[in-house]
């Protein structure tokens, strides 16, 4: 998908200066402050519904013109919410396209995450209750990426046999295990966030339509 963790990261940048500066002051980081307020939050962020297309996006639905969304918003809703809702909302969006493989039976017992949104113990919950699944951490989460590259240019030049000696450089940290009552909660969100998608498709279109137009007038 285009925006997942970037997603979170638009939210943090527009509309938390105040928790960067009180972080950068703090020496701590924005996410651990963050992650405080996402503690309080419940299954659902409290009927508030976000699609995380802001720059289009590619699997599930290849929208150039999609539009990212908070659906449901009401007076009562606080910044936590809106978080949780972000984190959410990629999370489902993810279980879509992990929903095709499924489709192929494909058995899915664990799925392993990296990255900076993979240190979210919110998310990693998230994760486990959407996708019914069990989330496993490595203890390297930002360095995945670049030993993955390096373990597969070594296998490429011949320093390593094949993908197996991944298994030595990896050390797993702990297991999420999802919490059943949370999975039926989404698994009824689920078809709610796929269909706000498909509801607003035809908007999208038109509000691309408007602002190509109102360049080309300007």
């Amino acid at each position: 998908m285009q925006s997942g963790g970037g997603a979170y990261s638009w939210y943090i940048n527009k509309f938390c200066q105040y928790e960067q500066n009180l972080a950068q002051r703090g020496h701590k980081s924005i996410y651990d402050i963050l992650e405080q307020e996402l503690a309080n939050t419940s299954v659902g962020s409290n009927g508030l519904l976000f699609l995380p297309y802001l720059i289009g996006e590619r699997s599930p639905w290849w929208n150039t013109n999609a539009k990212a969304n908070f659906i449901g918003l009401k007076m009562e809703h606080q910044r936590k919410d809106l978080l949780r809702a972000i984190q959410e909302g990629v999370a489902m969006n993810l279980n879509i396209i992990l929903n095709i493989f499924k489709a192929e039976n494909i058995h899915i017992s664990e799925l392993v995450a990296v990255g900076g949104g993979a240190k979210s113990k919110s998310w990693q919950k998230i994760f486990a209750d959407v996708y019914n699944t069990k989330i496993i951490l490595p203890k390297l989460l930002d360095e995945a990426a670049s030993m993955g590259a390096a373990i597969t240019a070594g296998v490429g030049i011949g320093i390593f046999k094949d993908f197996e000696v991944a298994s030595k450089f990896i050390s797993l940290d702990k297991i999420i295990e999802p919490t059943p009552t949370n999975v039926k909660k989404y698994q009824k969100l689920q078809p709610i966030f796929e269909k706000a998608y498909l509801q607003l498709q035809s908007l999208f279109e038109q509000l691309n339509d408007f602002s190509e137009k109102r360049v080309l007038d300007e």
